[in-house]
């Protein structure tokens, strides 16, 4: 096991195509050399999904107004635009914490995962 690392979170959204009932039972039963716990975004929150997001900004800003003579044109200003974005790299500030979403929901706050802790320092 490369760097020790035991436990995955592997985090989906709640798409049909991430969703099916037995993704779980098929990860536990892999034999993979990690433990997986799957985590499912809450129902409409595509903004906690980045993809989502990048998707959002790419059609906002490259795909309209759609007037493309061809593919080859289209693939063209697809491509510009990536590289534009990769040039101008920023982290993203989170504001909207767990414990904001476990309240959200009536539950308690959340404890400090003692793994994700190990495996920062």
């Amino acid at each position: 096991m490369q760097r020790g690392y035991k436990l995955v979170h592997l985090i989906l959204d709640n798409g049909s195509s991430h969703r099916p009932k037995y993704l779980e039972t098929w990860l536990k039963n892999q034999g993979f050399a990690v433990e997986i716990i799957v985590h499912w975004l809450p129902v409409r929150s595509s903004w906690l999904n980045q993809v989502e997001n990048f998707f959002s900004q790419l059609q906002r800003h490259a795909l309209m107004p759609n007037n493309f003579d061809g593919t080859a044109m289209l693939a063209g200003h697809l491509l510009d635009y990536i590289n534009w974005r990769n040039h101008l790299p920023s982290p993203i500030k989170w504001t909207y914490t767990a414990n904001d979403l476990r309240k959200k929901y009536g539950l308690p706050p959340a404890q400090p995962d003692r793994t994700l802790a190990a495996v920062a320092a």
